[in-house]
């Protein structure tokens, strides 16, 4: 039975080989996002498809409603031969492999080329940042865009193109998320191989005016982002839907996704990674620096006064906003939650703590051994994991007020999942099987 169904699909797609239209509801119909386990919602992208098909085709409400009957008969034809549940899938990926072999792919190539030439500056460079750019995912590719370029581009032009379908998807989780997920076509790397685009020229952005800026507002939430980006080596990330992200032309992009319910998408531009990497990095040890110039003046006044500092004396004495005090009492009082058991460094800086205290504090380690206080909580937790010391003080154990640093009581984090191949992350969906941008199998968590 799969045979005979795997023939019916060849010699359907070989009926259609003049007729770009049913090829390319065929193709739609098997890019479907939704995955076997939320029952692939083949009903539910018919109408999707057929809108994609009207935009991409300029073709009637009427035309569009006679293609869709036809692809339905037709896909009856061989869903009537399925042996079982995985059989669907199969005959996707077997569309999916035929429309995209050498034979099929010149045919979408002529389609588009001859699209190209009515297509407006903006669909052009877009395709200049997909070619380029190291992540091929739809809402990635778009806050590159609006990163390099400083603009926007609408959807509608990128599917009147023929590039991108939007389809429908159902989660397969409890959640029972429904949304569209854009889809670029898979042959879409040999047909922009046709259109032999000259690389991204762009000016040297001033990156480190922007990081000043953001310092100067303290803005928080775009310095964070970049800093978690730049940490991860990542280009883009979700954002979520209130949060709100400062961009600049050259360096940092937003994308406000209309697919999704709860999140937007921000990047920086690939092209100045490298020159943002080492700004940030500059911009982290002097941050880590500064704290530990502030809390060493906190535990100073506590080995003082023989008392904690409260809320209104940590900010006179620290200089600390209102908003800053939980950083730092988090920091001053909770040991980090991973284990630095396999970190050498760490190991060394324990052992050097070890041959000058018998049970270093916090503070010695600030003050005498001049570690950061990031390096400080480490070297703290890792003495308490390998069972050097019982506990880890803020001070000197003889201070009355001396206290020890705890487990963090943070909740534990974010599982990171991500498609290993594109390199999406899929963290708002429940238990990705597949991911839907590039429908790799390839899932990771970390």
């Amino acid at each position: 039975m799969m045979k005979m169904a795997e023939k019916n699909i060849l010699d359907l797609i070989k009926k259609y080989k003049k007729d770009i239209i049913m090829l390319d509801s065929l193709l739609q119909w098997a890019l479907n996002p939704t995955s076997m386990s939320a029952g692939y919602g083949i009903e539910d992208n018919y109408s999707y498809i057929k809108e994609n098909l009207k935009i991409t085709h300029q073709i009637t409400d009427s035309k569009a409603n006679d293609v869709i009957e036809m692809l339905k008969t037709d896909c009856e034809a061989f869903l009537a031969l399925k042996e079982d549940k995985y059989s669907i899938g199969n005959f996707q990926k077997l569309i999916i492999q035929e429309l995209s072999s050498p034979f099929y792919s010149k045919i979408f190539v002529k389609f588009i080329l001859k699209k190209k030439k009515k297509a407006n500056k903006n669909t052009l460079t877009f395709l200049q940042t997909y070619q380029f750019c190291p992540v091929k995912n739809f809402p990635c590719v778009n806050a590159q865009y609006n990163a390099i370029f400083g603009e926007k581009i609408s959807d509608e032009e990128l599917v009147k193109l023929g590039i991108l379908k939007p389809l429908y998807w159902i989660s397969s989780g409890t959640s029972g998320n429904r949304e569209l997920i854009p889809k670029f076509i898979p042959m879409l790397d040999n047909i922009i191989g046709n259109f032999k685009l000259k690389e991204i020229k762009q000016g040297k952005p001033n990156i480190t005016g922007f990081i000043q800026d953001l310092r100067k507002r303290n803005d928080r939430i775009t310095l964070n982002f970049i800093i978690n980006l730049i940490e991860r080596n990542q280009l883009c990330d979700y954002v979520a839907k209130n949060c709100e992200i400062t961009t600049e032309k050259g360096i940092l992009g937003f994308y406000s996704d209309p697919y999704s319910n709860d999140f937007n998408r921000a990047g920086i531009s690939f092209l100045i990674q490298e020159d943002l990497t080492n700004q940030i990095d500059n911009l982290i040890k002097e941050e880590i620096k500064q704290k530990t110039e502030k809390i060493i003046k906190i535990l100073k006044f506590e080995m003082e006064k023989e008392e904690k500092p409260s809320g209104k004396e940590l900010i006179r004495i620290a200089d600390l906003n209102i908003e800053d005090i939980e950083v730092y009492e988090e920091l001053m009082n909770q040991l980090p939650k991973e284990s630095f058991s396999e970190n050498q460094e760490i190991k060394n800086k324990a052992s050097e703590a070890i041959k000058k205290f018998d049970d270093p504090s916090l503070y010695d380690l600030l003050t005498t051994l001049n570690y950061d206080i990031k390096t400080a909580r480490k070297v703290g937790k890792f003495l308490i994991d390998s069972k050097m010391i019982n506990s880890f003080s803020r001070v000197p154990k003889d201070i009355p007020s001396s206290t020890s640093l705890l487990p963090s009581q943070g909740s534990s984090e974010i599982e990171r999942i991500f498609c290993n191949n594109c390199g999406t992350p899929l963290s708002d969906r429940d238990n990705p099987v597949y991911c839907p941008y590039c429908g790799s199998s390839d899932i990771i968590k970390s």
